[in-house]
């Protein structure tokens, strides 16, 4: 039974990865370019240089930091190329989506799995040392 519940702990890991990466693609590709290392079409539109995703576990001794990624998406810490701001980057367009449930505790679950799922994607594409 062990091995059933690993399977399903697996195929459920990998359906997170391929919705951030849809997500990631959707909403960040252009600026971080499509395998994340900053080089995305609108970089020359940017007067700050996008962050290269592909290094941010390097930066933090090799631990990829979920939690911080986390409040970076969802705006509660912010990156200086986003600029300040009142209203989370990502997670505000994630709860004003066609896709999210209407209902408040709904729409903040719903939120915080797509904000998971990007992260989770961030970390696969992860360059090694």
């Amino acid at each position: 039974m062990v091995f059933a519940t690993t399977n399903l702990q697996e195929s459920a890991y990998s359906q997170e990865i391929a919705v951030g990466q849809e997500l990631y693609e959707q909403n960040r590709a252009s600026c971080h370019g499509k395998d994340g290392t900053g080089d995305g079409v609108m970089t020359k539109y940017l007067t700050i240089e996008p962050t290269d995703l592909t290094k941010i576990a390097q930066k933090n001794d090799g631990i990829f930091p979920y939690a911080r990624i986390f409040r970076i998406i969802d705006g509660r810490e912010t990156v200086r190329a986003h600029g300040e701001t009142n209203m989370p980057v990502w997670g505000y367009s994630f709860r004003a989506g066609a896709d999210a449930p209407k209902e408040a505790s709904a729409r903040e679950e719903f939120v915080s799995g797509q904000i998971a799922a990007l992260a989770f994607y961030l970390a696969t594409i992860q360059e090694r040392e």
